[in-house]
């Protein structure tokens, strides 16, 4: 698919002046995931380092999209998961009580994983993800896509799976005013590396 870099370095500046929000999400409290919210879009950078393996618990989307690979490569699994009183997993609903929080909210479901298909995309691939399918992705290397977003009507309930017991920490995504300088020259770092 052809990549519109002009489009997403306009979507980027408009974020920048504050018209759209920026999230990041935090594994052990590095920024792994920064992500631009232009309306109906998304523009995404998964970070890594060298030799780095970091990938996503089983999830669905409150929403499908369909995803292009701007730079590096991103494996996509889908996966097949199935109720299960004694599972592996629980499943939780993701809530959103205002726009600048989120919860994991218990639904006292316990699942299992019973198959999973993955596939690795690079520069120029795209995928579509359905709101109810469950996947995880994994990436290696710094990985920037672009990702257009399915009508509103089609909104569900997101929802995530992990091992175990107890309810997982609540995820840190949104920005707060003090580390968007930082987010900031961490994407101006990749976009410049990139030609973006």
């Amino acid at each position: 698919m052809d990549i519109d870099r002009s489009l997403i370095r306009k979507r980027i500046e408009e974020c920048r002046q504050g018209l759209w929000p920026v999230k990041s999400w935090k594994v052990d409290g590095t920024n792994k995931f920064l992500q631009l919210c232009p309306d109906g879009l998304r523009i995404n950078f998964f970070l890594a380092d060298a030799e780095e393996n970091v990938e996503s618990p089983p999830h669905t989307h409150d929403i499908g999209f369909t995803s292009t690979i701007v730079y590096g490569k991103l494996v996509n699994t889908i996966l097949d998961v199935e109720d299960a009183e004694d599972g592996d997993y629980e499943r939780y609903a993701l809530g959103k009580p205002d726009p600048l929080t989120y919860t994991f909210n218990e639904t006292r479901q316990r699942c299992r994983v019973v198959g999973a298909k993955s596939k690795t995309y690079y520069p120029g691939d795209t995928y579509v993800m359905d709101p109810r399918q469950y996947h995880r992705t994994r990436f290696t290397e710094t990985t920037v896509t672009y990702l257009r977003r399915w009508p509103e009507e089609l909104v569900q309930t997101f929802h995530l799976v992990r091992p175990g017991k107890g309810v997982p920490k609540q995820p840190d995504r949104t920005t707060s005013a003090t580390e968007l300088p930082g987010v900031w020259r961490t994407i101006d770092a990749v976009c410049e590396r990139i030609g973006l």
